[in-house]
């Protein structure tokens, strides 16, 4: 990719190494934040992270890569810390889930709570 922008534009040559320098930092910086996905698949997140309902009642999955634990917290827990929904981090690293059932009410207030 980087010698087609040169082969079309020999005015870029002079600028190569810092054309270069920027397109790595890009990748690299696309890397941490994709954890090795793509762009889409990273831009798409909302649609598995979050609050959802499923067939089972409600799953809530959030990624934090840095805590140690996370709580849900709400008007179902008078805003405070309740072990009862603390999140499980699964075995994929920085990822928490929790299944809630299907009689929790929808359009609770709702928060997350991050230990790092």
């Amino acid at each position: 990719m980087i010698k087609r922008y040169y082969n079309i534009d020999p005015w870029l040559d002079p600028f190569r190494d810092t054309i270069e320098a920027r397109l790595t930092y890009l990748k690299d910086r696309e890397l941490l934040f994709t954890g090795g996905r793509t762009l889409t698949d990273y831009a798409n997140g909302h649609h598995w992270y979050g609050l959802h309902r499923t067939a089972k009642g409600w799953v809530f999955r959030e990624h934090a890569p840095n805590a140690t634990s996370i709580n849900l917290i709400g008007t179902f827990s008078d805003w405070k810390e309740d072990q009862r929904y603390a999140l499980n981090r699964t075995e994929e690293g920085g990822r928490f889930r929790m299944m809630l059932p299907k009689s929790s009410r929808h359009r609770s207030g709702i928060r997350t709570t991050a230990i790092t």
